[in-house]
């Protein structure tokens, strides 16, 4: 019987798959609603904090499950990423990462449909691994 914090932490990782997934799709099918999308994360201090929930929340789902997942070892890299960044984030102030993020999102925004492409790619690959159980 897997035990619930396996499950919770596999079901965080698919929905982080599947997320990925559709907002790649988004960004090709609706380009202006994914870049409207990005643009929110450098207008408003409330999604900035519920990104970094987010980010850290999937982080440790990563490092939980990686033994669980094909190709743990990206996996456990990946969630060290995502929990080591948003520790150092919540050290830099809202402003400067506002300021940051005003001059990066919108040259990001250019390459709409790569990011859309990457994202989609990875989400994949995350789900893949997910379905595909322990190491290959």
């Amino acid at each position: 019987m897997v035990e619930a914090t396996e499950l919770i932490g596999k079901c965080i990782i698919g929905v982080f798959g599947f997320f990925l997934m559709a907002l790649g799709a988004v960004a090709f099918v609706r380009p202006k609603v994914f870049q409207s999308f990005l643009s929110g994360f450098a207008q408003n201090a409330p999604i900035h904090f519920l990104e970094m929930a987010f980010r850290f929340i999937v982080g440790v789902a990563f490092l939980g499950c990686a033994s669980l997942l094909n190709y743990g070892y990206v996996f456990q890299a990946f969630g060290w990423v995502l929990v080591v960044t948003t520790a150092v984030l919540l050290f830099v102030p809202w402003k400067i990462h506002r300021k940051f993020a005003v001059l990066v999102v919108p040259r990001a925004l250019e390459y709409t449909r790569f990011m859309g492409g990457t994202a989609m790619v990875m989400g994949a690959f995350v789900v893949f691994s997910l379905l595909g159980g322990g190491e290959i």
